[in-house]
């Protein structure tokens, strides 16, 4: 009687995500010329995408291919038509029962004109039974994570693995995401590389959300270039954020005692790039979720002083309804004339490391 659910637990987990810490090659694509100068300006998109399904949760409600095809190409319409040099996405399904086997990565940068993509896996299972009834519901098949599309060539794509929430029981974390950092380069000609991690931290265990904070900041301490990017889905509001609990659309949500964002702040030489650009802007132009009625930010982008002037930078709403977040798009120039030596800001690394 036991050894039947013991045999399908070992199944459906696999087969996992490999290495804590791996290096992924990026897709092939169309080879060009690398651009004698680097653009003059570079656009910049992060947007948790939410495998297609849109703003609605999924539970119970599979979209059907049409559906999370439909929100697939208003994404790359988006991407495409806001002149975006380069995408930073989240939750993108590269082979899943959920999203009816598209390799997302592959159709956005298709359908966006951004032919460079470069992929990390996050989670890959054989079989996810949620929700738990009926079954004819649930994922099943698994194979998601995130990915950087770029006008311009990428190379060094590398993941690095966060912690699981050690509150979960250890059967439930062999089926839940492992939240990562992607560490890619984009080569954007006349020297110039651009450093970019895309990031997606824990949503539901604010402890576990913390201590990956904590190791984002040792990482980009010690990886971190004078152009850099630091950008994403965090999962955390602001400490001054005016409503931290009894969200309309998540009432059992409680976000006192996070202080994510002051982890994050404590990373000196880069700063909020909306924040930057807009500081006199009411606190609702900044909200990111839910994409239908936002009421809390929990998507940023952060650059390097010392290599990016940002020009530009905001929540784009006229995005729509297109995913239960709302992207954040910001434009940028240089700043000095080279970002080819290592940068991470005033402060060594700690003592202890800090690192992954």
């Amino acid at each position: 009687m036991i050894v039947a659910p013991l045999v399908f637990l070992w199944w459906a987990s696999g087969p996992g995500i490999g290495s804590l810490e791996s290096e992924f090659p990026v897709d092939p694509a169309t080879a060009r010329p690398l651009p004698v100068e680097a653009p003059e300006h570079l656009r910049v998109v992060s947007f948790n995408v939410a495998y297609g399904r849109g703003p609605e949760n999924d539970i119970g409600d599979l979209r059907s291919g049409t559906e999370v095809r439909d929100y697939l190409d208003n994404i790359a319409a988006f991407i495409k038509n806001c002149g975006a040099d380069i995408a930073a996405l989240q939750e993108v399904d590269f082979n899943a029962n959920r999203s009816h086997f598209i390799d997302e990565a592959a159709y956005l940068a298709g359908k966006s004109g951004l032919e460079y993509c470069a992929r990390i896996t996050t989670w890959q299972n054989n079989y996810i039974p949620y929700p738990y009834w009926p079954p004819s519901q649930q994922y099943g098949r698994t194979h998601s994570g995130q990915c950087v599309l770029s006008r311009f060539p990428l190379e060094r794509n590398v993941r690095y693995v966060l912690p699981q929430p050690r509150a979960n029981p250890w059967f439930y974390n062999l089926f839940y995401l492992h939240r990562s950092i992607q560490r890619v380069d984009a080569l954007l000609g006349g020297g110039r590389r651009l450093r970019i991690f895309n990031v997606h931290l824990e949503a539901f265990d604010v402890p576990n959300k913390m201590e990956q904070a904590r190791m984002l900041v040792a990482r980009v301490r010690k990886e971190g270039t004078r152009s850099a990017l630091i950008l994403g889905d965090f999962n955390c509001v602001p400490p001054e954020a005016t409503l931290k609990r009894g969200f309309p659309d998540e009432p059992e949500t409680d976000l006192r005692g996070d202080e994510t964002m002051d982890i994050l702040r404590e990373l000196k030489g880069y700063s909020d790039a909306i924040e930057a650009t807009g500081a006199d802007r009411a606190e609702a132009e900044f909200f990111t979720f839910p994409a239908e009625a936002p009421n809390r930010r929990l998507d940023y982008l952060f650059f390097s002083e010392a290599g990016l002037t940002p020009r530009t930078a905001r929540v784009a709403r006229e995005a729509g309804a297109i995913s239960d977040h709302l992207p954040v798009i910001a434009e940028f120039s240089w700043t000095g004339s080279s970002e080819s030596e290592p940068y991470s800001g005033a402060e060594p690394m700690p003592a202890n490391g800090g690192d992954l």
